[in-house]
This record gives structure tokens, sequence and C-alpha cells, in this order.
């Protein structure tokens, strides 16, 4: 159901440029969904001498087997704009101004015009099979929010209403709904090397101060439910839901 950052991190693409790996990727500030992935290109693919080559790819980009993202992950085509942005990647952050820019120059649906994550569709194979509105710019409109690469998440503080949990470790992402759907976070108070999972839903504040707040007593963290973002179960997410004090979505 779920794969780990760590996971999609040393997973191989494929595209039409030729092989490549995850270097990091994009987190929409609004609704914690994968909007691109940047993928290091192998150096040797334009002969010695050579830097790695670094593009963005969207999860609509990717090749799909049925509703879900084939492995490994396989895009048409990459986009060419990430070198003069390399230096952003790690501290900072794309601006919507720069993704809407990105989506319409390649083509892509619109993501932030429509109820749903991805527009008029939950996932990003949906979006792109269904029908694309066109971009609207008049007052108003939605638009884009900004990007965060994962290092901006990934170590974290956690803190709850009483005191400090601990720091975001990993993230837990839909395969096919390409959201993240729990941190990952390992307890620093008496937890040792343990890890609870956390809905981003269920903190405050956005994924790019590098700290998230839970509006719940520390020992209801501590005393969480454990369960693996690989074999979780919707049973289980709904325990941990309860447990935590929130609804769970169906």
């Amino acid at each position: 159901m779920y794969v780990r950052l760590a996971t999609l991190r040393a997973a191989r693409v494929v595209t039409d440029d030729g092989p490549g790996s995850v270097a990091a990727l994009f987190v929409d500030a609004d609704d914690w969904a994968i909007r691109f992935l940047a993928v290091s290109f192998d150096a040797g693919r334009r002969g010695a001498g050579h830097r790695s080559d670094e593009r963005l790819v969207s999860p609509q980009q990717l090749r799909a087997t049925g509703a879900n993202v084939a492995y490994p992950l396989t895009a048409s085509r990459s986009i060419n704009t990430l070198q003069r942005l390399r230096l952003r990647r790690r501290s900072g952050h794309l601006p919507g101004r720069t993704v809407a820019r990105l989506t319409v120059r390649y083509g892509l649906p619109p993501y932030w015009e429509g109820p749903e994550a991805w527009g008029m569709a939950p996932d990003p194979v949906s979006a792109v099979a269904g029908e694309r509105p066109t971009p609207r710019w008049a007052a108003g409109q939605r638009r884009p929010r900004p990007v965060y690469p994962d290092a901006r998440i990934i170590g974290s503080r956690v803190t709850s209403a009483t005191a400090p949990i601990g720091r975001v470790s990993d993230l837990a992402i839909d395969r096919k709904s390409w959201r993240v759907r729990y941190l990952i976070v390992r307890l620093s108070a008496g937890g040792g090397d343990t890890e609870v999972l956390v809905s981003p839903y269920w903190t405050i504040g956005p994924p790019s101060r590098r700290r998230a707040r839970m509006d719940r007593p520390a020992d209801t963290v501590l005393t969480a439910p454990r369960f693996r973002p690989e074999s979780i179960t919707r049973r289980d997410e709904r325990m941990l839901a309860q447990h935590y004090g929130f609804l769970v979505e169906s």
C-alpha cells in the first residue's frame, strides 16, 4: 500500500533521456502530494568528463500498469530545467510560478485546477487519462503552491502539546496517489530507535518550517500502536487514528 521515501530514493528511473536515480522528491506544501522527482542521470551517458545531469520528472509522466505506477519507474521524457535550480534543491524550494510554468510548458494537467489532489482525479495516472482542464489565471483562481524538497522534511522536529517527541526519519508514500500518507517519526524520549506513524494532517505547520506540532500529549504518541507502513491495513489505520482521536479517511 505504501512505500518508504528511502525505497523511492533507491529506485532506478528509466526515461528516453537515459537511466538515472531519484535524487530528491518535491512535496506540495498544501496537500502533501509528490509533484516532482529530481532525477540524477548517469554522468557516463554523455561521455567521460561530464558531470551528472539532474532533471525533473512529474508522477504524471510515469508510465503505468493499470491504475498503478510501474516499477522500476519509467517515464517518456524528463523536464530539462533543474540545472539552474540545483542550488535550491536541498535548502530551498520551487516557487508556485515555476511549478505552473513547468506544468503548462510540458503539457501536463494543471493539478491545482480541480477538487482532487491531482486536479480532476485523486491520482496522477487517472489525471493524465482523463479530461485536462485549461489553466485559468484570473484573480481569485487557485494557483499552485510552492513545492519543497524532501530534505526540508526529513530531520524535522516533531513536538506534542507537552514535550518533544522526536524527528521525522522517513516518509510513507501512497503508491497510487503519490501523497505522503504518514511521517515516520523516530522517538527521542525513551523510545530508542522506535518509530511511530503520524499523519501529516494530524500536525500543525507546513513542511517548510522544519518542525511540526501535534495537539496531543507526548504519552499518547509514545503509546501509539506500532505498524510498518509497507504492511499496514485499513483496519490498522483506523485503530491508529482512533488512538490519536482523529477520524481516518475511508
